[in-house]
């Protein structure tokens, strides 16, 4: 009898344990799926709405079922819907649209918890000023950037504007900065790309025997700037010079194959 009883406490007990499990996994089963759908859905408000109360509703359910007190089951809710709110906040700045995320934040901060609020309020934030710092980027280069391969960056005029916007704004201003910088390594290594580009083409007319007059009226030839023009011919004439022999064939073949690279 002492058997009996004992084998059917230690049932009953292994049961309740194995409900809760099952309850739990359930659960977090559950809010997994919702806050997946609510990210994949993050642009359609009645689907992320849908999301929370079907994440409301289970966490009710097997807050009741486990015997939870209220205040516990309250937090359970909140870290969950919590989630939710989080994942579409990611989604949302990784669309580059922090704008629609301070906007959602706005609306639904009374279902994020602090420490889910304050990291995504950080990053909405940083997302913000990115995006504020390549606007203002983009104008400033429009205003007072080169329009063609022979102007000149202004980088010195471009990087004084930059002060001025963003005189208030130091972190702002080291990025915009350095954002500004790259761009103009940018442009300066494609405008390189296609003065190589032109003059393995004139290079090429060359090797093939023809004379530097008909060369002059190429289409490549008009594309070059007066200096490099000039650089162009000192060196076809050498090279025609030489018969395309010893030195200077060692110097174009030299040449030829870092530009056609």
């Amino acid at each position: 009898a002492r058997g009996r009883l004992e084998f059917g406490g230690q049932l009953q007990r292994h049961e309740a344990a194995q409900g809760e499990v099952y309850r739990k996994s359930v659960v977090e089963g559950v809010i997994a799926t919702e806050r997946e759908h609510a990210a994949r859905n993050f642009s359609d408000p009645d689907s992320v709405a849908q999301s929370v109360q079907r994440i409301r509703a289970n966490v009710a359910l097997a807050a009741r079922a486990g015997g939870m007190a209220a205040d516990q089951a309250q937090m359970a809710e909140m870290e969950a819907v919590s989630g939710i709110h989080s994942a579409v906040l990611g989604q949302m700045l990784d669309a580059r649209d922090p704008k629609g995320a301070k906007a959602y934040y706005e609306a639904n901060k009374d279902g994020i918890t602090s420490r889910d609020g304050a990291k995504m309020r950080a990053l909405i934030e940083r997302d913000t000023r990115d995006m504020e710092v390549s606007t203002a980027v983009d104008e400033v280069w429009g205003l007072h950037g080169p329009k063609g391969d022979t102007d000149a960056a202004n980088l010195d005029a471009m990087n004084a504007e930059l002060r001025k916007r963003f005189a208030k704004d130091p972190d702002a201003l080291k990025l915009a900065t350095g954002l500004m910088r790259e761009r103009a390594q940018e442009r300066d290594y494609s405008v390189r790309q296609r003065e190589d580009a032109v003059s393995g083409g004139i290079w090429k007319q060359v090797l093939a025997g023809q004379g530097l007059g008909s060369i002059r009226r190429s289409p490549e030839w008009r594309s070059l700037d007066g200096t490099k023009q000039a650089q162009l011919v000192t060196q076809i004439e050498a090279f025609q010079k030489r018969g395309g022999e010893g030195d200077s064939m060692a110097q174009f073949a030299e040449y030829w194959a870092r530009a056609s690279n």
